[in-house]
């Protein structure tokens, strides 16, 4: 394996994680602990998933994610005001958007197609909520390929 399964970038109420590779049980695990810290932390944030570059997660995955969506049901709903989820791909953003129908986040989300558009709705939720991040001024964060 080369290089880590996830980048994070916590910047001001903008949590970015892109999955560059699919991880190994010890490395999701790892995910999931980080995700779970980053929801218990201090204020409310809106958060881009960039998956585009990744494979499908195993079942396994999917399961453990599944009981950490349950098990933080509340926590999501509390601290997030909204997930972009990036897929380059027209039918996996088909597949996820009809998951998501079928059992919905607990804050908004959205389905994007690119990084620019997927911190486009970010910024919307932040600005939504009063909060004017310095980092929508930064445009290089939309630039950057997903």
């Amino acid at each position: 394996m080369d290089g880590p399964a996830f980048e994070y970038e916590d910047l001001e109420a903008l949590f970015i994680v892109t999955s560059l590779r699919r991880p190994s049980g010890a490395e999701f695990g790892a995910h999931v602990r980080a995700m779970t810290a980053r929801h218990q932390r201090p204020g409310r944030f809106a958060m881009v998933m960039d998956v585009a570059k990744a494979p499908p997660p195993t079942p396994q995955h999917r399961r453990v994610q599944d009981r950490w969506l349950a098990e933080h049901h509340v926590l999501i709903a509390n601290k997030c005001f909204g997930v972009a989820f990036i897929f380059s791909s027209p039918a996996a953003r088909f597949v996820l958007s009809t998951m998501l129908l079928l059992r919905p986040l607990p804050c908004p989300y959205a389905v994007c197609d690119s990084r620019a558009q997927a911190l486009g709705r970010a910024e919307a939720w932040l600005r939504a909520a009063g909060i004017v991040p310095a980092w929508s001024r930064d445009r290089s964060l939309s630039s950057r390929p997903p």
